[in-house]
């Protein structure tokens, strides 16, 4: 089982506050947005997509399975968190709230 790093939880509110409040506005800059959208036009016009081979189901894909895998746990859970949270409020989700940590139980609602 996955156990989230200590140091996840030695930040007090008012450093994540202060983490999540700079890395929100990162992620509304104007630059940012011109990489999104640029990463947007490439996913819909196909030409960067994670595609199983043709007739498998991608949850079969080993391969493609093991590199998320191992993209995701290069990161450290705090970044990972952070972003989870700033994309999610980007998109609206009530479920996230500025101040109050993610819990498993409200990802799963």
């Amino acid at each position: 089982l996955f156990h989230p790093a200590p140091e996840i939880n030695a930040v007090s509110k008012e450093q994540r506050s202060t983490e999540l409040n700079a890395a929100t506005k990162l992620f509304s800059s104007r630059r940012m947005s011109a990489i999104r959208f640029a990463i947007e036009r490439e996913v819909t016009e196909g030409r960067l997509a994670i595609t199983p081979r043709a007739g498998r189901n991608i949850l079969d894909e080993v391969y493609v399975q093991e590199q998320l895998s191992t993209l995701l746990l290069s990161y450290t859970p705090r970044w990972l968190q952070l972003g989870l949270e700033i994309v999610l409020a980007h998109h609206g989700d009530q479920r996230v709230q500025h101040h109050h940590d993610m819990s498993k139980e409200s990802l799963k609602k």
